[in-house]
């Protein structure tokens, strides 16, 4: 090899942040919206908590990577997702206490830091990437298929005891 030249490097291809299209933000915008209803109307039902958490859980970790901790939108976010749980815990101390169908509404104040959780994402989106969006998607899940499963060996470890 000639002293003047250097070995060439091996190629490595990057992975390409794919920009959000119009239609998935349609699609999203949708989701939002009749989630965002149903827990403004108080429904009886959980189905409108549990679509916005996980919107907010898909859409709020690619939002912390990109924009970082202290920016608006994350902080944001991150306030709804403590609304959302002290709801949660409420509903959970309830169902403790031996009401097993109870669901715990949302105070005024935690709809509004949801309300605003749903307009940082909205507002969010159009700067995050696809494929981050898929991954957090797929994490979330595993990590619900994990918790599933957990549940059903402790319930099946109860019945068998």
């Amino acid at each position: 090899m000639p002293t003047g030249k250097r070995p060439r490097r091996p190629y490595r291809p990057r992975l390409v942040n794919a920009p959000i299209t119009q239609g998935l933000l349609d699609m999203f915008e949708e989701c939002f919206r009749l989630a965002e209803t149903g827990l403004h109307l108080r429904a009886p039902t959980a189905d409108h908590f549990d679509a916005i958490a996980t919107l907010l859980n898909t859409i709020g970790p690619v939002t912390l990577m990109r924009f970082g901790k202290r920016h608006e939108l994350s902080i944001a976010i991150s306030s709804a997702a403590l609304a959302m749980n002290a709801a949660a815990d409420r509903a959970a101390a309830r169902r403790a206490a031996g009401q097993p169908e109870a669901l715990e509404r949302m105070y005024d104040h935690e709809l509004h830091a949801v309300s605003r959780a749903v307009d940082a994402a909205r507002e969010a989106l159009p700067y995050l990437d696809v494929r981050a969006l898929a991954i957090q998607r797929s994490r979330l899940l595993a990590m619900r298929l994990q918790d599933t499963a957990a549940q059903q060996a402790a319930s099946g470890a109860e019945a068998a005891a």
